[in-house]
């Protein structure tokens, strides 16, 4: 039994025939009282067919290492799958940029009125959103080229939540620290994200002026 999975929404089927490809799941539930119900929803109205049904949630107590701290444990967990989410969703974020940098790209190519400036800015906004990709997922030049590279924000959340996923021991002094590193380096790739959406909403203002052709995401607006 597990909590709802924080992953972003996508519509990705695993293959029944791989045993490792499976959806993203969630922490381990505590053992304890829960309730199920049943409900359909029809045309946007829902109707409840079964009432909240009791049921008990039990350790097989087979841990060779279980946690102390029950409430600790849980907790932490729900810390990491929040930050699981916020950076998921970061990552889709950053995504969205860099698809729309690439068609931006392409319709200044083909705008005749283009400007130098707006190529500068383009390419402006393309240097920090690597910066943020290097951040967030680490040199993969050096590492595949079999260098060793610093953990980056991905990695670091990666393994937490891998290791607290599938295990029911408290979490060490390394996860936790981890934890803080990746917590507080995404704070900073959340604001320059937020600072380069705002300078992409400028520079498709100016696109639409320059009647540019559409670009993903951008409104056109007619006189």
């Amino acid at each position: 039994m597990r909590y709802a999975a924080s992953n972003p929404i996508n519509f990705y089927k695993p293959d029944p025939n791989n045993p490792w490809d499976q959806n993203p799941v969630g922490p381990l539930a505590l053992p304890g009282n829960y309730t199920v119900t049943l409900s359909k929803v029809e045309d946007g109205i829902t109707t409840e067919l079964v009432p909240a049904q009791p049921f008990s949630l039990r350790s097989l107590n087979l841990n060779t290492f279980t946690a102390t701290d029950k409430k600790a444990y849980d907790d932490f967990c729900k810390e990491v799958s929040e930050l699981r989410r916020v950076l998921g969703g970061t990552n889709e974020y950053r995504n969205e940029i860099g698809n729309k940098l690439k068609f931006i790209k392409q319709a200044l190519i083909e705008t005749p009125s283009t400007t130098p400036a707006l190529v500068k800015s383009l390419n402006d906004i393309q240097v920090r959103l690597n910066a943020i990709n290097l951040k967030l997922f680490g040199d993969g030049s050096l590492a595949k080229r079999e260098f060793e590279t610093a953990p980056s924000i991905n990695d670091r959340i990666g393994v937490v939540e891998y290791g607290m996923w599938n295990t029911t021991t408290a979490p060490t002094g390394t996860f936790r620290k981890s934890f803080a590193i990746a917590e507080k380096e995404l704070k900073q790739v959340i604001a320059d994200l937020k600072s380069i959406g705002a300078d992409m909403q400028g520079l498709e203002n100016t696109l639409d002026q320059l009647k540019a052709p559409y670009t993903p995401g951008r409104m056109p607006f007619a006189k």
